[in-house]
């Protein structure tokens, strides 16, 4: 929902309450107008999270 609580930086994060499960959408920061970024960010957080697997 398109709410002041939701706008900008207080989108939802790329983590999930399930374990090495990303979420990189339009629905979080900094939004779908901005293609590609959200999946991108995810991308390095999960490799940031998971750098120490092998």
């Amino acid at each position: 929902p398109m709410r002041v609580p939701y706008i900008l930086e207080n989108r939802p994060g790329y983590t999930t309450p399930f374990m090495n499960l990303f979420q990189g959408s339009a629905g979080n920061y900094p939004g779908g107008q901005i293609t590609g970024v959200p999946g991108y960010n995810a991308a390095k957080l999960a490799v940031a999270m998971n750098s120490g697997f092998k």
